[in-house]
C-alpha cells in the first residue's frame, strides 16, 4: 500500500516542497501518479521557485549525482504531467509556501520538520504528506 487512509481529507489542491519532490524519486516513489490517483486532490500546485532550487541542484558541485539525477526527473516529471505552476513571490520557499499555506486550504507535501510546524502554529487547518518508511506516501 503506498498510500495510507486520506479519507478523511476534503477536496484540496497539493502543493510540492523540493526535498519531497527529491526524496520521493530517490526513493522510486511514482510521486505524480500516485498523487493523482487520490480522489480527494484536484490540483497538484509546483511552485516556480521549487523549480529553481531543482536546477541548482542540478548545477551544484555539492550535490551527488544520484541527487542530480533526481532533480533533473523532477523537472521532466513536471513538464510531461502538466503540473499547475505558480509563484510564492519570494525567494526564501520556506517562507512562500508558509504563505501560500496561510491562504489557501491545501496540502503541503514536505519533509521540513520545522516549517511543518511553523505552518501548524499559523495554518492549523493545512495537511502534510511525508514520506515514511522509504517507500510510501502518508499523511500527518
Amino acid at each position: 500500500m503506498i498510500f495510507k487512509d486520506y479519507s478523511s481529507i476534503i477536496i484540496m489542491k497539493v502543493i510540492l516542497d523540493t526535498n519531497f519532490i527529491v526524496s520521493a524519486i530517490l526513493n522510486k516513489i511514482q510521486l505524480v501518479d500516485v498523487l493523482l490517483e487520490i480522489p480527494e486532490i484536484t490540483d497538484v500546485v509546483v511552485p516556480l521557485e521549487v523549480l529553481t532550487e531543482l536546477e541548482k541542484i542540478e548545477q551544484s558541485s555539492e550535490t551527488t549525482s544520484s541527487e542530480k539525477e533526481a532533480a533533473r526527473l523532477a523537472e521532466f516529471l513536471i513538464k510531461k504531467k502538466n503540473l499547475t505552476i505558480t509563484t510564492l513571490g519570494t525567494k526564501d520557499v520556506d517562507a512562500g509556501l508558509l504563505r501560500y499555506c496561510t491562504q489557501e486550504e491545501c496540502i503541503l507535501a514536505t519533509l521540513d520538520r520545522e516549517l511543518k510546524e511553523k505552518i501548524r502554529q499559523k495554518s492549523p487547518k493545512t495537511k502534510f504528506l511525508t514520506i515514511k518508511e522509504k517507500k510510501r506516501i502518508d499523511f500527518q
